[in-house]
């Protein structure tokens, strides 16, 4: 029952997750932490099967980072960090770095997503190269497999009993939820919904991106938001949380400042209805917890943790 925060620099904080509904955020445990190798920045964290998991960049040299992977043992005493997977190809930032817990062709292991911006956005429809690409790792070997391509900056992966959602940043413009499937290509950097940042241009006169991805054998967003939302990640509500809220997803944004609450048709690869909830904050990441029917959110602006709930169910 411990709620873990970990920040980009790598604090590892836990604390009692009933602390959350007694308004009394009181930190329980600081682990001796232990790293096996240095790194820039941490991305993202997953907790599964008494293991901890988190991504990161690493600066092998000016404008050169690699993204990997850690792995611990969970001991509240101490965590001993080993490097479990790491794709050395250079890029001058990266951003994604999103897990999450999957299971594919009768093996466990998790999905995880790679950037490909800027210079290296062609990448993206390589198969040759990870970059641009949402990645099914095993947790037996580590050994990478590719799942999908055509990706910018898939920040966002959430797994619905099978069924993979990701939320991925546009260029300017053209963010995008997408319905992940295995061997498909979303389309970046051929189509898009966005446009190139003005340092970017060639041609004003021009679309730099196709504004179509299905007549190019690409797979459509479920949806685009024009303009950008700076979309971050997503997670689905119980239905105990609210009966006006039944089968609702939460998608968090950035510079939008805002929750987003959809209604997904997942049938037809469609969203129903879209609600805008402003709430002024740059919100990193959020998640649904079920066994206290909260909702919790990292806000960047004050560098803090939100707890949603319901007023009346």
């Amino acid at each position: 029952n411990k709620i873990l925060i970990l920040s980009v620099t790598g604090k590892f904080i836990f604390f009692d997750a009933n602390s959350l509904k007694n308004k009394i955020l009181r930190k329980d445990i600081s682990p001796k932490i232990n790293f096996d190798d240095n790194f820039s920045k941490i991305l993202d964290v997953m907790v599964h099967n008494k293991k901890i998991y988190f991504s990161f960049a690493k600066e092998i040299k000016k404008n050169c980072f690699f993204l990997g992977i850690k792995e611990s043992d969970y001991n509240l005493d101490e965590l001993k960090f080993r490097t479990v997977f790491m794709n050395k190809e250079c890029v001058e930032s990266t951003y994604a770095g999103k897990m999450v817990n999957y299971k594919f062709n009768g093996k466990n292991g998790l999905l995880f997503s790679i950037d490909a911006l800027a210079k290296k956005k062609s990448y993206a429809q390589k198969i040759s190269s990870n970059l641009g690409k949402i990645l099914f790792i095993d947790y037996k070997d580590f050994e990478p497999t590719i799942f999908s391509i055509g990706h910018r900056n898939p920040q966002g992966l959430y797994n619905d009993n099978g069924i993979i959602i990701s939320t991925e940043h546009g260029p300017r413009g053209g963010d995008e939820i997408n319905i992940i499937n295995f061997n498909k290509n979303y389309g970046w950097p051929i189509s898009s919904y966005g446009e190139p940042y003005e340092y970017e241009v060639q041609n004003k006169e021009k679309y730099n991106y196709l504004k179509n991805h299905y007549e190019y054998n690409f797979e459509e967003p479920v949806f685009s938001f024009v303009p950008s939302v700076g979309i971050s990640q997503l997670t689905k509500v119980s239905n105990k949380f609210s009966k006006f809220w039944e089968n609702n997803y939460l998608v968090s944004s950035l510079n939008g400042g805002s929750i987003f609450r959809i209604k997904l048709d997942l049938k037809n690869n469609k969203i129903i209805f879209l609600e805008n909830i402003f709430l002024n904050e740059r919100i990193r990441d959020i998640d649904y917890l079920d066994e206290l029917n909260l909702i919790i959110l990292a806000l960047e602006n004050t560098g803090s943790i939100g707890v949603l709930k319901a007023i009346t169910n």
